[in-house]
């Protein structure tokens, strides 16, 4: 790592929402779409335009919404989490790679690389 930091444990954590969050959200966002897209039928049989194009629009955020919602319940995002001890003060170039996440005392702390938000 750098100089003046001693590395003393890493994990990887979850970052995500939890799975079952994510599915009912997903669900819910899905039969809403549903719901829309039938009523997008009956206004095209009934030529309402201007509400066809409104129930256009919210089919599909409805539906892109539910697909980002499943994608993210399945492919969850991670992250690594070091447990660091410093000897004497604060690196500055450490400083500049990495964010504090936590102080657990005794010159020990919990870090992860910044970018990886």
């Amino acid at each position: 790592m750098i100089d003046g930091v001693e590395v003393l444990t890493s994990e990887m954590v979850r970052v995500s929402a939890d799975l079952d969050e994510l599915i009912g959200a997903g669900i819910i966002f899905a039969v809403f779409a549903l719901l829309l897209f039938y009523f997008l039928v009956l206004c095209i049989k009934e030529k309402f335009g201007w509400l066809t194009l409104v129930c256009i629009v919210a089919v599909s955020l409805f539906t892109f919404a539910s697909g980002k919602m499943f994608k993210m319940a399945f492919n969850p995002v991670y992250e690594e989490r070091y447990m660091v001890k410093f000897e004497e003060n604060i690196p500055t170039k450490f400083l500049q790679d990495y964010e504090i996440l936590e102080n657990k005392g005794n010159n020990i702390y919990i870090v992860r690389e910044k970018g990886n938000e």
